[in-house]
């Protein structure tokens, strides 16, 4: 093309740097660009940095290979998931032609990899209520529920399971069982249950970590991929927790309800899961609840507590 003459298809748009005040890209759109696909948080966009291409499509590509990964997240833009992930397309959009054929069918899976679970760990000895005050706590406060322990049993259960005869031993002997099987199941249910609903993100973890290696695997593990907001710690006497075990034994129908295993249980959690609640405590994340009250008591005092956390 020599100079003078017409562009090949026509003038390009007019192009202007973006007016968002505290846009994060640092990008070149249209100023007719909606503002409010942002709402009040236009800091919450977290689009590469657009470096403009030479040659290519039209002028209006990104180098994606050349880019950096995207910044974090920040915590109020996963108050509201699914806006956030239509803004960053609305956005995009704008940046490169490839952006307008990114489908929104397409929202949930892409923003799993946006999207870090909400932990609390619940922990207490065998028989100090962390289930039934989970319960209460999913009711009222919409997290998902996600017991170690059930996990275990219901794999155990499972057909063709893998894991089933070793998690039956120790489960029987009152054991940890090996964390590389508790982390797996639990991070498959938590992917199972953001897949299905991406606002469901927030969980409660029961029964775990239980010791020093569930602490080093899940760290390990999860690193980087799920957030512990703090410890739900019911502390309850050892006897008044053998005593509703036996009790619940009666209709449980579980094959640990007895009290040889009730003793191996308390022993093994007193040696190795109390101790990981003792670092959790020097880190400031333990919020304790005396168990040994009625189910009324206690829950008065776990509400207390998400209200404060938020």
């Amino acid at each position: 093309m020599t100079n003078g003459s017409p562009q090949r298809g026509g003038p390009r748009a007019q192009r202007a740097p973006c007016d968002w005040s505290s846009c994060a890209t640092g990008c070149h759109v249209p100023t007719a660009a909606p503002r409010a696909c942002l709402g009040s948080n236009p800091e919450a966009l977290s689009l590469p940095r657009q470096q403009p291409a030479r040659g290519g499509d039209g002028g209006g590509s990104v180098a994606w290979a050349s880019l950096p990964s995207p910044s974090p997240i920040p915590s109020h833009a996963l108050s509201r998931p699914c806006m956030f992930y239509r803004c960053q397309l609305a956005a995009a959009a704008f940046l490169c032609p490839r952006a307008r054929r990114l489908s929104l069918a397409a929202a949930p899976r892409r923003l799993l990899l946006l999207m870090k679970p909400l932990v609390v760990f619940v922990l207490g000895g065998p028989g100090a209520g962390k289930g039934t005050q989970c319960a209460r706590i999913v009711e009222k406060y919409g997290y998902t529920h996600l017991s170690a322990g059930d996990l275990l049993r219901d794999e155990r259960k499972r057909p063709g399971s893998q894991y089933g005869e070793l998690i039956e031993k120790y489960i029987k002997e009152g054991a940890i069982v090996p964390v590389e099987i508790t982390i797996s199941l639990l991070k498959r249910a938590m992917d199972q249950t953001m897949a299905a609903n991406v606002q469901k993100y927030k969980f409660l973890i029961d029964g775990f970590p239980r010791n020093e290696d569930n602490l080093q695997g899940w760290n390990k593990t999860m690193d980087g991929k799920a957030e512990v907001s703090f410890v739900l710690f019911f502390d309850c006497d050892n006897e008044i927790c053998i005593g509703r075990c036996l009790e619940r034994g009666k209709s449980s129908g579980r094959s640990d309800d007895n009290r040889e295993s009730l003793e191996k249980r308390l022993h093994t959690y007193l040696q190795s899961t109390k101790p990981i609640i003792d670092q959790y405590e020097k880190m400031g994340k333990v919020r304790k609840v005396d168990a040994s009250k009625s189910v009324d008591e206690v829950f008065d005092k776990v509400v207390k507590i998400f209200e404060k956390e938020g």
